[in-house]
């Protein structure tokens, strides 16, 4: 690396590295960066692990090098430097200090101080209504979704799993009752029309939905990765639907109950999906077509089902039908969509293409 390419810290204890250090932190200060942000910089700029640990065991983590989030708990052979109230800072390098790690730490350690003021006065408190939602939230800081997690009664070495339940008002709880205790660590909130619940147990592959309920059940991971889990939840939510003959039924499973984990690349539809650009897929309007009209909305179903049990055969035994009259459903179908839905390719596009009309109609609100 070139000197003028070099960290601040890492440079000579001579006057100019002095300076750009304390600039360095000074900036930081004035952009009132928060406090995951300063550690990040700090981290990198020292080129090794940086930490806090408040005296409000609600408030610490550090930050490698690399931009990583990790425990606050100091490593062996960190150089520590206290804080008022009993707060700390630390550095953890694992080969020879620089000559300015001294001057980097004392900086951090004043930067730290005017930040943690802050949140003292910024971070909820017990009881705030929204603690679930800065848990969940993408927005929220570390530091934040930290205490909310702990305010909340977690640990941020927990792992949680988050659900997305929709339904009549009240049937969340039908819902809780299949979840482990977990000593009672289950919390709910309303977020618009749907019920969002994080418990640290696993949620039982077996999870059994009430009746007009769906739920999406995200991957169960750490704390401060909530966010992630409860973003599975809700895209695994739109593709949830319970199954009824000529309802159109869900694209790539009948059941009411969707866990992130099993849509593989589906998932990244339901986040990510610009459903505008539908109108462009011939297929839908086929479908659509099909659910329009009542003679052909058996047909629909048959293609629902199809999809979901892979044959004629186990297809008719699912619709109590003769495997003859199945395949005459399905030769009309093929004769619509002008292709073989029976064959390997277009049952793939058949099913890309529910999936695609179960995401947009949930878009809708249809």
């Amino acid at each position: 690396m070139a000197d003028t390419e070099r960290r601040p810290g890492e440079g000579e204890a001579d006057a100019e590295g002095v300076l750009r250090v304390v600039r360095f932190f000074d900036s930081l200060l004035e952009e009132r960066a928060g406090l995951e942000e300063l550690l990040a910089a700090a981290a990198e700029v020292a080129g090794c692990p940086c930490g806090v640990r408040a005296a409000d065991p609600l408030v610490g983590f550090s930050v490698d090098a690399g931009g990583r989030v990790g425990s606050s708990e100091p490593p062996p052979g960190r150089v520590l430097r206290p804080l008022p109230a009993g707060a700390e800072v630390w550095l953890a390098r694992s080969g020879p200090a620089w000559p300015l790690d001294g001057l980097v730490l004392e900086r951090l350690a004043a930067v730290c101080s005017v930040v943690l003021d802050r949140l003292a006065t910024r971070l909820p408190g017990l009881g705030d209504p929204g603690l679930l939602e800065l848990l969940i939230g993408e927005d929220a800081g570390v530091v934040d979704r930290a205490r909310a997690a702990q305010l909340l009664g977690f640990h941020s070495t927990d792992e949680l799993q988050l659900l997305a339940v929709a339904g009549p008002e009240g049937a969340w709880e039908a819902v809780a009752e299949q979840l482990p205790d977990h000593r009672g660590r289950l919390r709910t909130t309303d977020l618009g029309k749907v019920r969002a619940m994080v418990t640290t147990g696993a949620v039982p592959e077996e999870l059994r939905a009430p009746h007009h309920v769906r739920i999406g059940v995200g991957r169960r991971l750490p704390a401060l990765e909530a966010p992630r889990s409860w973003a599975g939840a809700a895209a695994a939510l739109r593709f949830a639907r319970t199954y009824a003959p000529g309802a159109g039924g869900p694209a790539i499973a009948r059941n009411p109950v969707i866990f992130s984990k099993d849509l593989g690349g589906y998932l990244l539809l339901a986040r990510h999906l610009d459903t505008a650009y539908l109108d462009e897929v011939e297929d839908l309007a086929v479908l659509d077509g099909m659910a329009a009209d009542p003679a052909l909305a058996e047909v629909l179903t048959t293609l629902h089902v199809l999809c979901f049990s892979g044959t004629v055969r186990a297809t008719a035994r699912e619709l109590h039908l003769h495997h003859n009259s199945v395949r005459h459903q399905i030769a009309k179908a093929e004769t619509l969509l002008g292709f073989r839905v029976t064959e390997p390719m277009g049952q793939h596009r058949l099913l890309l293409s529910l999936a695609l009309r179960r995401l947009r109609d949930v878009a809708t609100g249809e």
